[in-house]
Order: structure tokens, then sequence, then C-alpha cells
């Protein structure tokens, strides 16, 4: 019968929609956002910290944002994720965010550790005729790796990889 928190839902009318979480003390906690007609997607939750003595210490964030392609759904654009430690005066302690295929590693106050890129599922190049040799895998050129981007408008974007560097 305790009461653990409330979620409120909503619908504008240019089609999109969302819901609002709160806790039981009706305090924000997060939320979701969907707005088909522009192609975008969202999530964000904040939760509080708490030590042994019921004191806040900080609090954990954690969101992600998606693009895609009205027309395909399925069509992916771009995929952002974060997920976010930060101290009770709301610096940053540590955290992660990806976007597409690069993850930021970061440390306290937002000072970046690392930055890695996963090719791992990534093709490799099919033809290496007319592509500049600074765009190839600086041994074995027919092991770069490709990563093809269509838009809608009918354009496209190339990158080049060699291992997890971006060429």
């Amino acid at each position: 019968g305790e009461i653990l928190g409330y979620a409120k839902s909503y619908a504008n009318g240019d089609g999109s929609s969302g819901t609002v979480f709160e806790d039981s003390e009706r305090n924000w906690i997060g939320d979701k956002f969907s707005d088909p007609a522009r192609g975008f997607e969202s999530s964000y939750s904040r939760v509080e910290v708490i030590n042994e003595k019921g004191e806040t210490t900080g609090f954990l964030e954690k969101g992600s944002n998606t693009q895609y392609n009205v027309d395909d759904p399925t069509d992916i654009i771009s995929v952002r994720s974060w997920d976010y430690i930060f101290d009770a005066d709301e610096i940053l302690v540590s955290g992660k965010e990806t976007e597409g295929l690069t993850t930021t590693t970061y440390g306290k106050d937002w000072e970046i550790v690392s930055v890695t890129t996963d090719t791992t599922q990534l093709p490799k190049i099919s033809s290496t005729t007319g592509v500049p040799t600074s765009l190839l895998h600086s041994t074995t050129p027919e092991d770069t790796k490709v990563l093809v981007r269509q838009f809608p408008d009918g354009g496209s974007e190339t990158t080049y990889f060699e291992g997890s560097k971006i060429l």
C-alpha cells in the first residue's frame, strides 16, 4: 500500500508525447519523450545517491536520445547515451557518454580520461580504388573499415577507420 512514485503522460497536438516520472514525494526523477513527426525520442533520469546516514551525497544521471528517419523509423541517424555521477555540489565525479561508435570517459570535473571508437562491427572497404592513401590502413589498405551514412536528401558521408582510430 506504499506509494513508490508517480507517472504523468501527455500528448501534444503536433503528435509528440511523453511521460514525466516523480518519486513518492513528487520530486522529478526522469522523463520520456517521443516526437515521431520529427524523428526524435529521448529519455532521462536523475536519482539521488543517499549514504547510510540518509544524507544525499550526489546523484546519478542517465539518458539517451535517438534521431531517426521519419519515413523509415528503423533508419537510425544518430544515437547518444550518457551515464554520469555527480557529487552533492553537482560537480561531475565520473561519467561515460557514447555517441554513435565513439565513447568518451570523463573523470572529475569533465576531464576527458579516454575516447574510444568501436569499429568491430564495421565492414572492411570493398575497393580502395580512388581513395586517397592517407585514408587507408597504413600497412594493409584492404583492412580499412568504413562507415557510410546515407542522408534523407540523397547525400552520404563515409568515415574510414584503421583499427579503432578515425582516419
